[in-house]
């Protein structure tokens, strides 16, 4: 049985799921940068309006700072966990499982749901958004695989570490 490689953290991004704390750093250096925009004006003023300038840019400033925070506490983990998980699938220090997926479901509730499934007696779970550590996170990295869903019966081939699904390969 021949097969083909759908997933490999390998030519996953290592930047993926980062949307939240992005966008908080987007919001504040668009505050900062209005701010100092709508205060331009201020040089041919009285000394007593120029002071309304500096509370507008220290807001800015913590807003900016608890950006990069924000970005650093959500990307870093992950990433490097993803680097981990290249380095385990390059070196060959992991488990490969093969057969058929059974007991596919998804957990109720939101997009933030995980999502369960069995291979013989090996279980696997991945979170579509947001990932919270390296490895699948439901999407397929081949090319022509957008439409792709895992599902009951189907024939895979899965190299795992801790946890982790590193590559998936469909059965032809």
């Amino acid at each position: 049985m021949s097969y083909n490689i759908v997933y490999s953290v390998l030519n996953d991004s290592i930047f993926a799921g980062r949307e939240r704390g992005l966008l908080f750093l987007g919001f504040a250096l668009l505050w900062t940068g209005f701010w100092f925009f709508f205060h331009k004006y201020v040089r041919g003023v009285p000394e007593d309006r120029k002071r309304g300038l500096w509370p507008g840019v220290a807001v800015g400033g913590i807003l900016i700072v608890c950006g990069v925070l924000v970005v650093i506490n959500e990307t870093y983990p992950v990433i490097r966990d993803q680097r981990r998980c290249r380095e385990w699938l390059r070196s060959g220090a992991h488990e490969v499982t093969e057969g058929v997926i059974s007991q596919f479901r998804r957990e109720a509730g939101s997009y933030t749901a995980r999502t369960h499934f069995q291979i013989g007696d090996s279980k696997f779970s991945y979170r579509l958004y947001p990932p919270r550590a390296g490895g699948f996170d439901g999407n397929f990295t081949a090319a022509g695989t957008e439409s792709l869903r895992l599902k009951n019966g189907m024939h895979v081939r899965i190299a795992h570490h801790d946890g982790r699904i590193l590559q998936i390969e469909i059965a032809d």
